[in-house]
């Protein structure tokens, strides 16, 4: 992703007479500062639905995490496609995306934690919150390395821009395509899991 912003992004901003280029590591705190700022007002909504007894499932948490999560590869596979006409692209496409990807991390944590909780024995809890942690972190690291390799076989060490800008849409819109089809997976849970539920 440093890589893409670096080389496909258009990072300067133009404020009357003053210029300045965004640093590309900066890019890397829009998640962060955007699950501290949306977190509350999502927990808000989230009592304001528990006080009219309207509760949502953790399938369905995650079904709306994976949402936001193929909508913003969407967005980014988008910055990636017009990035192909000139070799640069707006910001506002990785922003955005980056955007709902931090969000969508708010819907699927808790309800992953959640459900560790209530499967891990009461006198090894905090053990098992360790290595879901450890899990994920190293599922996170692993994947992003196979985005990287992926990303590479696509794009030659002479690459121009806009060669690269399409090295990085086929990589981003296989990712999109993967989070769709997790997306439609969980939705097919959720319609099994509710069926089972009614009987």
């Amino acid at each position: 992703m440093n890589l893409f912003i670096s080389r496909n992004i258009n990072r300067l901003v133009q404020l009357g007479p003053l210029n300045f280029q965004i640093p590309t590591p900066m890019f890397q705190s829009i998640n962060p500062i955007i699950i501290l700022l949306a977190t509350p007002v999502i927990s808000m909504l989230w009592m304001r639905l528990a006080r009219k007894k309207m509760h949502l499932s953790s399938i369905l948490k995650f079904g709306i995490g994976f949402l936001l999560i193929t909508s913003g590869f969407t967005l980014i596979t988008l910055g990636a496609k017009f990035a192909t006409i000139s070799g640069k692209a707006s910001m506002f496409w990785i922003i955005t995306g980056m955007m709902l990807m931090g969000i969508a991390e708010i819907f699927i944590e808790p309800g992953a934690l959640a459900f560790v909780s209530r499967v891990a024995p009461r006198s090894s809890l905090s053990v098992m919150i360790g290595f879901y942690y450890l899990f994920t972190g190293a599922i996170a690291n692993y994947i992003a390395a196979q985005i990287a390799k992926l990303t590479t076989l696509n794009i030659s060490i002479k690459a121009s821009l806009i060669e690269y800008a399409h090295g990085y849409e086929s990589t981003y819109l296989k990712i999109s395509i993967l989070a769709l089809i997790l997306l439609f997976v969980i939705i097919l849970f959720r319609i099994i899991f509710r069926k089972l539920s009614l009987k």
